[in-house]
């Protein structure tokens, strides 16, 4: 018996675990005032456009988020997004998903960027937080820097973007640095409310690029020495626009660098910054050359650094171009990528 008890006992406790752990999930949100099935049922976010215009390669579609009520007789109190909400330093989480299309059909997400921030943020939350009668609809915005800096948009296709709002029972001053205040378990007005979260529907655009980047050919790169672009990759501008584009040479920059596949050495481009000139127009279907005599752009350069390719060997750089044109109206895109043979050179 002794023995037999003595293995009873932690199969009775394992038991009383299980029921008192995995059960009470529900339990634990009927305990709020406003359980999480009731604010998400009655509670929609939102995510249109806001205008028809196109968007162009390198950003976003204007648009639109809100919090809509739409329950026939209850009165809700909505937390929202302020500054630090982007990463989840304070109430709500506001998160962003952006997938684009393949070819075969299948979405696929598009990387996200890193981009730095400062240390502050609005920590008191509860100051944000909107009554919304039944019917009634809140406005959210995205705080965290333009949302289209945050992707790489240089490709045109087709693509599609959701929000998610998060509820956390985060109180006031979590997140915050320590000198600054000790955190407290307040949550205002959404005291009674459970966790929650709310999803928006997928809304899906097409991004399209108002010209092309394209390298006409593709010569040996010296290992030594700088060498005029047009001599080893000229590159060509072809509008994709249907109506006169105007490019100001002020407003563009060109990135190009890369690794060659041996990893010993870098390809860059340099030009000097541009302070003067006029705008250029660009035709639907017309070329244009990059760089030097009649290009939008002065003549660049072309080198390498770090270490030259083994003794009779030569090297290979995978190579693209990225234009970005500021503006009212500003877009980015980028040239197919193409290999770029460094030689040793003596």
């Amino acid at each position: 018996m002794p023995v037999f008890a003595t293995r009873l006992v932690p199969v009775l406790l394992t038991t009383a675990m299980l029921v008192a752990v995995g059960a009470p999930a529900e339990a634990r949100d009927e305990k709020y005032a406003v359980p999480a099935r009731v604010a998400e049922a009655d509670l929609e976010l939102r995510l249109s456009r806001a205008d028809d215009v196109v968007p162009w390669a390198g950003s976003l579609p204007k648009t639109q988020l809100s919090v809509r009520n739409r329950s026939d007789g209850r009165t809700h109190f909505v937390a929202i997004p302020g500054d630090g909400s982007d990463d989840g330093r304070r109430e709500p989480k506001l998160t962003w998903e952006l997938e684009r299309q393949g070819a075969d059909g299948d979405w696929s997400a598009v990387a996200r960027g890193v981009v730095g921030r400062c240390g502050n943020f609005d920590w008191d939350w509860t100051r944000s937080v909107a009554r919304l009668p039944p019917g009634s609809e809140h406005t959210v915005e995205h705080y965290g820097g333009p949302l289209g800096q945050l992707y790489d948009l240089a490709r045109p296709g087709r693509l599609r973007l959701r929000a998610t709002y998060a509820f956390r029972r985060q109180g006031v001053g979590h997140g915050q640095p320590a000198a600054a205040g000790a955190a407290t378990d307040e949550l205002g007005k959404m005291e009674g409310y459970a966790p929650f979260e709310l999803q928006s529907e997928w809304l899906e655009f097409d991004l399209v690029a108002p010209l092309a980047v394209r390298i006409a050919r593709i010569q040996t790169l010296p290992y030594r020495g700088q060498h005029a672009v047009n001599e080893i990759l000229p590159i060509r501008l072809q509008s994709l626009s249907d109506v006169p584009l105007v490019l100001d040479p002020k407003l563009c920059e060109v990135h190009l660098s890369s690794k060659t596949e041996s990893e010993r050495a870098t390809v860059w481009l340099s030009m000097e910054p541009v302070t003067e000139g006029d705008p250029v127009t660009l035709e639907p279907g017309a070329v244009l050359p990059l760089f030097g005599e009649g290009g939008l752009l002065p003549a660049a350069l072309l080198g390498t650094t770090g270490r030259r390719p083994p003794e009779g060997e030569d090297d290979i750089a995978r190579v693209t171009v990225t234009l970005r044109v500021r503006g009212e109206r500003p877009f980015r895109v980028r040239s197919d990528t193409v290999r770029l043979r460094v030689k040793r050179g003596e």
